[in-house]
């Protein structure tokens, strides 16, 4: 009788111990899909931004100063593109008209 009771209690020990960790499985998992959704909503965020400060850097109906500003925050994010060109003409035709 002993002895079935010693397996019955290591029996229970040994379901405790996989029960906690498929919960911290579980856990771990959730987390890691958040992660996995953050991601994606940064990077979304990232080219959101990128396309609004091209739009208003290409776009000559909008004052200068502000096209300029525009190029400031995208230069200094580090994005590279043909756009980078227009950021320097856009900055030589404020200097041009005294306005940097």
């Amino acid at each position: 009788m002993d002895k079935l009771k010693k397996i019955n209690d290591y029996w229970k020990q040994i379901t405790g111990i996989i029960a906690i960790l498929v919960a911290m499985w579980g856990v771990f998992s959730y987390l890691q899909g958040l992660k996995q959704d953050n991601d994606k909503i940064l990077d979304t965020l990232k080219t959101t931004q990128q396309m609004a400060l091209k739009s208003v850097i290409w776009n000559k109906e909008i004052p200068l100063t502000e096209r300029a500003s525009a190029c400031d925050i995208y230069l200094n994010a580090g994005y590279n593109s043909l756009t980078k060109k227009e950021c320097q003409v856009v900055i030589d035709k404020g200097a041009e008209q005294g306005i940097f």
